[in-house]
């Protein structure tokens, strides 16, 4: 399914695999593979939950399959990225963060996402506690400065707003061309 270039039978490539995979697993319950891409199926099919659940039981039979936590980290991402984005539901958005965050707490994007969810939700602090992290983890990221530079601003610090922005510009000329201002 990753080879295939038609949107639409790659869906359905996903789609059958989970069904062979169901009844795979309905044949051997602990054969903890199958759960590992049975999660990654759903995850390419946008099934979020079903997948973390996937990767879920293969720690459950495998306290220490590694593969599963971090396949279950970028699902948490984007189940909160898409909490956030699709479904404008930032508590929810939150909580996938978060968790997503425990079983990886090096993820700039995780790091990121979090912190934009605060500034929405207005929680001002925390967001900038973020987005001082993400421009740490990817001190050459202009837009990691850009954001720290709005984060500054929403807290009441012009001064840092500014010395970030100017980082930002020193990174990418046209960092705020690039986001039409």
């Amino acid at each position: 399914a990753p080879k295939e270039k038609d949107p639409a039978k790659q869906q359905k490539m996903y789609s059958q695999a989970v069904e062979y995979l169901d009844e795979a697993i309905k044949i051997h319950p602990t054969y903890k593979n199958a759960y590992l891409i049975r999660g990654n199926a759903l995850f390419y099919l946008k099934r979020f939950d079903d997948a973390i659940r996937s990767y879920e039981m293969c720690t459950k039979l495998s306290p220490d399959f590694a593969d599963a936590y971090k396949n279950m980290a970028v699902a948490m991402r984007e189940a909160g990225k898409a909490a956030g984005e699709q479904q404008n539901n930032l508590i929810k958005a939150e909580g996938y963060l978060q968790r997503s965050l425990q079983l990886n707490p090096d993820d700039p994007e995780t790091v990121r996402l979090l912190g934009i969810a605060y500034g929405m939700q207005q929680k001002h602090d925390l967001a900038l506690q973020q987005f001082l992290k993400v421009a740490q983890m990817t001190p050459d990221n202009a837009q990691a400065f850009v954001n720290l530079h709005h984060a500054y601003r929403n807290v009441g610090d012009e001064g840092m707003a500014q010395q970030n922005l100017q980082k930002a510009m020193t990174i990418d000329k046209k960092i705020m061309q690039k986001q039409g201002r």
